[in-house]
C-alpha cells in the first residue's frame, strides 16, 4: 500500500497490491478515480465536482504475468517482448479506479 504515513497512522492508498489465492494478486489504484474519496479519510484537493482537478495523464501497468481480469475497456496490448501493457487514461472525471488481477508465475 502506498502511501502509508507511519507517524500519523494514516492510510490513503494511491496504489494497493493485494496477494490473493491461487498465486494471484490484485493491483488497484484507488487514488486515480473520483471514488477514492471515502468518508472519514483525508482527500486529495478536489474541485466543485468532487474530482481531483490536478490529475491528467495515464496510469500504466506492464507485466509478464497472466492477466485474469482488468477494468480497461481496451484491454492489454502485448509487446514484442511478450509483456502485456494496460494503459488507463486518467482525468478529473475518471469514475472507475484502475484495477487488474494477475496470476503470478511460480
Amino acid at each position: 500500500m502506498f502511501p502509508y504515513n507511519l507517524d500519523a497512522e494514516m492510510i490513503f492508498p494511491f496504489i494497493v497490491v493485494e496477494p490473493r489465492a491461487n498465486a494471484t494478486v490484485r493491483i488497484k489504484a484507488p487514488g486515480f478515480a473520483k471514488s477514492a474519496v471515502q468518508p472519514n479519510m483525508a482527500a486529495m484537493p478536489v474541485g466543485d465536482s468532487g474530482a481531483n482537478t490536478r490529475i491528467d495523464g495515464d496510469f500504466t501497468l506492464t507485466t509478464d504475468a497472466e492477466i485474469i481480469s482488468q477494468t480497461n475497456e481496451d484491454g492489454a496490448v502485448t509487446g514484442t517482448d511478450g509483456r502485456k501493457t494496460i494503459r488507463w487514461r486518467i482525468t478529473p472525471q475518471t469514475d472507475v479506479a484502475p484495477m487488474a488481477v494477475l496470476r503470478m508465475k511460480s
